[in-house]
């Protein structure tokens, strides 16, 4: 597998995956709503959703990266994966920050991933415009870039918006429980109720806006003795532009 393989794997798999402030619902529901307290909600709610619970995951996804596309934006992931069986231990903690602009289509992207044997510990900085679509890979033997050439920028914001919040709704049904604010937006709290079979324990929690940004996403999920955490949080800016990183230079250079 070449570089450029390697990267696009690394960047699309992993990419889609940060920290919640206080103002986020926890991950454990206290009490989990009912189905039928989930029915009785009132009032709007995102597309894909309704009183009952989310019923239509790709239309809330597609809403919400719809958001992501016609603003400025940070998303923020953070991601642990313990053994929670034989006593707990770290595994690995992915930590990613990904900063968009809508007009000019431009990204940053850095991903820090540290592990305790399970994957590679490594950095990867990336950076999306028009022009330009170059990574920089830092690893144990040093850093070298790569030039992407499979994903165009509009590709990769999708798809970065996207890959995670599409798996957290597939892993149970989600319920409206009640109505909240983040920043200045009004949003509804979704909390996970019946869980796949699949997986042997999960909770969770999200703050959707009701044209369907999902602005905060907290989930736990346990199965085959390991617990994965994943924190998702998305703000938006009125202007807020993405600057080109300081290795760009020496990336074009390298070709």
């Amino acid at each position: 597998m070449d570089r450029t393989t390697l990267l696009t794997v690394v960047v699309v798999v992993l990419a889609g995956l940060a920290g919640c402030t206080s103002d986020v619902p926890t991950a454990t529901p206290a009490p989990v709503p009912s189905p039928s307290f989930g029915a009785s909600f009132d009032g709007p709610l995102p597309p894909g959703a309704t009183a009952a619970g989310i019923d239509n995951r790709s239309a809330l996804v597609d809403a919400h990266t719809a958001s992501t596309n016609r603003t400025d934006g940070r998303i923020t992931i953070n991601r642990t994966v313990r053994r929670v069986d034989g006593g707990e231990a770290l595994l690995s903690r992915t930590q990613t920050t990904v900063d968009f602009e809508a007009d000019p289509a431009r990204i940053n992207f850095s991903q820090r991933q540290r592990s305790n044997g399970v994957y590679p510990n490594q950095t990867i900085d990336a950076y999306y415009s028009e022009r330009d679509r170059f990574a920089r890979i830092t690893d144990e033997n040093g850093s070298y870039f790569d030039r992407i050439t499979e994903t165009t920028v509009g590709e990769y914001r999708t798809q970065t918006a996207a890959y995670e919040v599409y798996n957290a709704l597939g892993v149970g049904q989600w319920v409206p429980s009640e109505r909240t604010t983040v920043g200045d937006s009004d949003a509804v709290v979704f909390r996970l109720t019946d869980v796949a079979d699949t997986l042997d324990n999960a909770t969770g929690a999200m703050a959707v806006t009701p044209d369907g940004a999902i602005r905060r996403l907290t989930l736990r999920t346990v199965t085959d003795g390991r617990a994965v955490r994943v924190q998702y949080r998305y703000d938006t800016f009125d202007d807020r532009p993405v600057d080109p990183p300081g290795w760009l230079a020496a990336a074009r250079e390298a070709e």
